[in-house]
């Protein structure tokens, strides 16, 4: 609201007012005149004024207000001119009632009109009075100069303070003004800044996509719509973007961020209006679909999403083309917390995970069956070691000339509490998926340790080694060859007796880090093995540069030796001959494959034939 606009309201407030108060004030005058007075011509100007003041009252109440307030003034200027006119009583003390009610007439108009209506009421005044000698007899020019002087300063004097004090007030009312701005402004800026964190809290900084919060709510919104509509059905999508992290890593998180926010833009093209595409985090998209009739419409999705994410992106003059694995779940009415849809897409994606290229999974209830086995095999895996519910069982390496012991692999064996043996293909990758397998290879190395300690304390003088399997992340802990000198120190081995099995895969993946540490563990006295040679990565340069002491050649090469797997097996046992290494053969387990390979002169052979793994008592007599 402007200044002027304030101004108008309060001139207009005061005017009906005053007008009002006149009205009434005027009408004592009336009925005093008309009844008492000897002089009832002057009660009719007040009878005739009073109807004016009341007409000008209503007027002043409409936009028209100013008109109202001159109409008012100039009222109260005929009242004393007819008065004069009608009373026989010109006397000095009649003029000065003039005066002084002319004199109020300007004051008023300063403060209820603007400065030129003001002024016009001042000279009007100074003319009436000059005026007097003119038609009222008992008066000459001499007798009007002090009414002159008194109506000329006095009035014009009002007029200045008026207008001076209008003014202070337009710059009272500007500052005012001023400060509803300013605080209208902050105002403004607070609400913009709330609605933006509000948005920050509810969306993705990177895609400006929806996040969790607000997938959740729109979620529990279709939930209970379907409760009110159990005809319509809803949908949930689950996407997580295949080998996002490898192009994150090769080409920088810069082209990552930019894959990642293009990704989101073809999704929101790929859906209808009323879905929902939100960004959960990292690679995983989840895509809200309202409003399904049948659960055929969703493969039309599915195959614009497909189309959408198979056009080539340019990432560094490169060509990039995405594939996703995406988990379906068909919103049932056993659904009533959005977690629990959202965890069961994510179990679905899971299962479509392991197929390749774009694939997609519906979910179904055996899924979560699978899932929580998986939690309940965890959970007691964790368990399993703080009880040390774990053994070691060792597995013969023979001479193939002599047929004598060489050594051991050391195998780890479990019996939970409930005293179910577990395999190790099921519980040896729930390890590595948790992490857990680092704790559980420093077991291992110490049980080894020990066991040897044992033997050796024995007077089992025939030199042996046991083989110790390395996983990857286990390799790749941080201090790893300190930890391994400790034990080995601490239980006062011979580190010559100790092999470590290492996979191709790890030893071709960061082949600096990974020498380094080779050599170590060669300095300390331990021998390198690596462990089914000939399954990985085809590249044998590795072999001339790292400290590789032998060679196990992977079982399904032995399985197949009669056949043409025959000429492999011999020209890895030519090569590693050739770069003086040892060859050992798992997985042996018929009389044929044992001729073949002393044939091959394959010094070590491992496997079913000679002996299965047996318990430490039981290796103790191997070695006698």
């Amino acid at each position: 609201m402007g200044v002027e606009t304030q101004r108008e309201k309060r001139e207009a407030a005061l005017t009906a007012q005053f007008s009002l108060f006149l009205t009434v004030f005027i009408n004592s005058g009336v009925i005093y005149m008309s009844r008492f007075s000897s002089n009832p011509q002057v009660g009719t100007v007040l009878l005739c004024a009073e109807g004016g003041l009341f007409l000008s009252y209503l007027l002043s109440r409409t936009r028209f207000y100013r008109i109202g307030a001159l109409a008012v003034l100039s009222i109260l200027v005929i009242i004393p001119l007819f008065n004069t006119l009608l009373s026989q009583d010109h006397s000095p003390l009649a003029m000065v009632t003039l005066l002084i009610w002319n004199s109020m007439t300007i004051i008023i108009a300063a403060f209820f009109l603007s400065l030129r209506f003001s002024v016009l009421f001042y000279f009007l005044n100074l003319i009436l009075i000059a005026s007097f000698p003119f038609y009222v007899k008992d008066m000459d020019l001499t007798s009007i100069v002090l009414p002159l002087l008194f109506n000329g300063v006095i009035p014009f004097s009002v007029i200045i303070l008026a207008n001076h004090i209008k003014i202070l007030e337009v710059k009272q009312l500007e500052d005012s003004l001023e400060i509803n701005r300013r605080l209208e402004r902050e105002l403004n800026n607070k609400n913009i800044m709330e609605k933006q964190l509000l948005h920050n809290a509810t969306h993705d900084s990177l895609t400006k996509l929806p996040n969790r919060m607000i997938l959740q709510n729109r979620i529990g919104h279709v939930i209970n719509y379907r409760n009110r509509h159990p005809d319509l059905l809803y949908a949930l999508l689950f996407l997580n973007l295949d080998r996002f992290k490898n192009i994150n890593d090769d080409l920088g998180h810069t082209e990552g961020d930019y894959l990642l926010f293009e990704v989101g833009a073809r999704l929101k093209e790929s859906v209808r209006e009323q879905d929902t595409v939100t960004r959960l985090g990292s690679d995983e998209f989840v895509i809200l679909l309202e409003e399904v009739k049948d659960p055929s419409e969703i493969f039309p999705i599915l195959q614009r999403i497909r189309e959408k994410l198979t056009e080539p992106m340019t990432l560094n003059d490169r060509a990039v083309h995405m594939s996703a694995s995406v988990g379906v779940v068909v919103g049932q009415k056993e659904y009533t917390e959005p977690y629990q849809i959202i965890r069961n897409a994510a179990i679905a994606m899971d299962r479509a995970k392991k197929t390749s290229g774009f694939s997609f999974e519906f979910f179904d209830k055996n899924m979560v069956e699978k899932v929580q086995s998986k939690l309940d095999l965890e959970s007691d895996l964790r368990q399993g070691l703080e009880r040390e519910e774990f053994t070691l069982f060792y597995q013969p390496i023979i001479h193939t000339d002599t047929l004598a012991a060489a050594g051991f692999e050391a195998l780890i064996r479990w019996h939970d509490s409930r005293g179910n043996f577990v395999s190790p293909g099921d519980f040896i990758p729930m390890a590595e998926e948790t992490g857990l397998i680092i704790p559980m290879g420093y077991w291992i190395i110490e049980k080894v340790c020990r066991q040897v300690k044992i033997w050796q304390e024995r007077h089992l003088e025939h030199p042996f080694a046991v083989s110790i399997n390395l996983s990857n992340k286990q390799f790749q802990d941080s201090g790893f060859i300190e930890k391994v000198r400790e034990i080995i120190e601490r239980n006062g081995v011979d580190p010559r007796v100790l092999k470590f099995e290492l996979t191709e895969s790890l030893i071709v993946k960061n082949s600096r880090e990974t020498k380094d540490q080779l050599n170590e563990l060669r300095e300390m006295g331990c021998q390198i093995l690596i462990d089914d040679f000939g399954t990985g990565y085809s590249s044998l340069s590795y072999l001339h540069t790292l400290p590789i002491d032998i060679l196990k050649i992977d079982r399904s090469f032995i399985n197949r030796i009669s056949d043409e797997r025959g000429n492999i097996v011999n020209t890895i046992i030519n090569l590693a001959h050739s770069l003086n290494m040892i060859v050992v053969a798992e997985g042996v387990e018929t009389p044929e494959q044992f001729e073949i390979l002393k044939e091959m002169k394959c010094e070590l052979i491992q496997g079913y034939y000679f002996s299965k793994p047996v318990d430490a008592g039981q290796a103790g007599e191997f070695l006698k």
